[in-house]
């Protein structure tokens, strides 16, 4: 015997869409219309069967009639990961909800994922075929290739984010789902960008968090210090999906609860950077310079200028000594020979550093063992007397260039000799006269977890050096400083950055940027460097605060079926 089940049927009586048939028991929220008659009726098969049961539209069927929203979904994000740009990046997010709520089971919501990312990627990614085929000597199969797989690799995590999104969602158009929905849509964003962090952190752009489009702003990146980064995505797509829902059904008093809270950040926002400049104006401080050497691949690679890099950098040297400061720093790799304590080249800069009584951080390699002939590419911290202090060795290589990636693939770079590396270990702060330095080399900068391991073990400062020649004249550089910019605010700790070819400089642990310098031309520039002691602000309660969201701002917990009897 069939089991009798109770239909909502929709009356046509205006131009208006009728209503779709659903069981009873799948629908939460019922609404008698002035333009709608609804009529509740019993029966043993459903009304309307042909209606009921026929097959979804295709899903490119969804894509066509919705190309508008996806277009500006990944414009906006281009143009926010590219210049570093909030509103843009709410606006993305917020095209990018209105898709899903569009969507009306889960292929189209995964499809809606995937057309997202892979747009995202066709338009932000174009540098790297030129890059690739400068480095690799013109294979255009290895630039292509790697341009293919950047968007292709990470369109399938937004899929799986967007369709798991879509399987948890309360129905219903009650404020109390509409609200639920945004605290699930911002968590499960969280919850992926947590995943790709850990996975892809020798991979930067596939590691990217939607939070550091707030780079820009001292204000807005002020809640990074409860939850760091992620905290800043949680915040941006939350008034992101209630724009959406807003423009969703057409009621724009329901983009009000978005606009309070942007409001509430803001405020928010100013009164934690105000407390942070209140505390940091007791700080110690210290000066220092900051060594650009602007080095191209040519000069830096090639044996046949060795003689002429020498002189440029020693000439460098002598006029950081001249500041009189109390840190040099370098950048990284600085020349391309590994480091011996007996190197000419290294006893020239300790001697001329020494005399001005100055502290040096100097990036170089390191010999391998017989047991393990790789090299490490580390940092070298020498103190006023010119006696070595510590050295730190690189932990996340980056894959396809400093190691291979999974497979084996490695990218057959011209210049550098295709050198490949050993990973270090350990990660603790380096010794110096100001405390423990917490010390990181290149990408290292875009993974959060390297820069909170050094603040959390009691670092007093942070150093990032690194070397952008290879996308010296795209977006990637300055994004790297911003990158730079999230650590300082996120453990509230100063932060120096010395990039080759890219953006250099000093961050406050408030964020404001005390000292920046366009890398492109060689300089000896100065700056101050504040000394923060303590351990960095907890991030529990946030990271408690998404679990507890996706636990509870789901179908399953709101939404029981009844109990049916025959």
């Amino acid at each position: 015997m069939s089991r009798r089940r109770l239909y909502l049927l929709s009356v046509r009586i205006s131009p208006d869409r009728p209503l779709p048939i659903v069981p009873y028991h799948e629908t939460t929220h019922y609404q008698v219309a002035p333009r709608a008659l609804l009529l509740m009726t019993t029966a043993t098969r459903p009304l309307h069967k042909e209606t009921v049961g026929q097959a979804p539209p295709p899903v490119r069927g969804f894509l066509r009639r919705h190309w508008l929203p996806l277009l500006l979904a990944c414009v906006c994000n281009t143009l926010a990961v590219a210049r570093v740009q909030y509103v843009p990046g709410l606006l993305a997010v917020a095209c990018a909800a209105f898709l899903l709520l569009q969507a009306r089971n889960l292929r189209e919501a995964a499809v809606t994922g995937v057309a997202f990312m892979c747009g995202t990627a066709i338009l932000l990614n174009y540098w790297m075929v030129p890059v690739l085929l400068k480095y690799t000597g013109g294979n255009w199969l290895m630039a292509i290739g790697c341009y293919v797989a950047s968007w292709t690799l990470m369109a399938p995590f937004f899929g799986l984010q967007f369709a798991l999104f879509a399987f948890l969602r309360r129905r219903g158009s009650s404020a109390a789902a509409h609200w639920g929905n945004a605290l699930l849509f911002a968590a499960v964003w969280v919850l992926f960008e947590w995943g790709r962090a850990w996975l892809f952190s020798a991979v930067p752009f596939m590691s990217y968090a939607w939070g550091s489009a707030a780079g820009q702003s001292t204000v807005l990146l002020q809640p990074a210090v409860f939850g760091g980064v992620f905290a800043l995505t949680f915040l941006l797509v939350l008034p992101a999906y209630l724009f959406a829902v807003s423009w969703y059904t057409r009621r724009w008093r329901a983009a009000l609860p978005a606009v309070t809270l942007l409001l509430l950040q803001l405020m928010g926002g100013w009164a934690l950077h105000r407390a942070a400049e209140s505390k940091a104006a007791s700080m110690p401080s210290i000066d220092v310079a900051i060594v650009q050497p602007a080095l191209s691949t040519d000069l830096l690679w090639d044996p046949q200028n060795g003689n002429q890099l020498v002189q440029h950098l020693l000439a460098l040297n002598r006029q950081a000594a001249a500041l009189r400061p109390a840190l040099t720093v370098w950048t990284e790799t600085t020349v391309p020979w590994t480091y011996r304590s007996d190197d000419d080249f290294v006893g020239a800069l300790r001697t001329t550093s020494a005399a001005a009584g100055s502290a040096m951080l100097l990036g170089m390699s390191s010999d391998g063992t017989a047991a393990d002939p790789l090299r490490s590419n580390s940092l070298y911290l020498f103190d006023g007397a010119g006696a070595l202090q510590g050295r730190y060795d690189k932990q996340e290589l980056l894959a396809g260039a400093e190691r291979p990636f999974v497979g084996g693939l490695v990218l057959p770079f011209q210049s550098g000799n295709g050198t490949r590396f050993r990973a270090g270990s350990g990660g603790a702060p380096v010794p110096s006269a100001w405390g423990p330095a917490g010390l990181l080399l290149c990408n290292e900068a875009t993974i959060p977890a390297q820069a909170r391991a050094r603040a959390a073990a009691g670092a007093t400062w942070l150093a990032v050096l690194g070397n952008d020649n290879w996308f010296a004249d795209t977006y990637v550089a300055a994004g790297h400083f911003n990158q730079c910019r999230i650590r300082a605010v996120e453990n509230r700790k100063d932060l120096v950055v010395n990039i080759n070819m890219g953006v250099a400089g000093v961050i406050r642990a408030a964020g404001d940027i005390a000292a920046r310098f366009d890398g492109h031309e060689p300089a000896a520039r100065p700056a101050s460097l504040q000394l923060h002691e303590g351990l960095p602000p907890s991030h529990l309660l946030f990271n408690l605060l998404i679990l507890v969201v996706l636990s509870t701002c789901n179908r399953f917990l709101f939404t029981k079926p009844p109990k049916h009897t025959v």
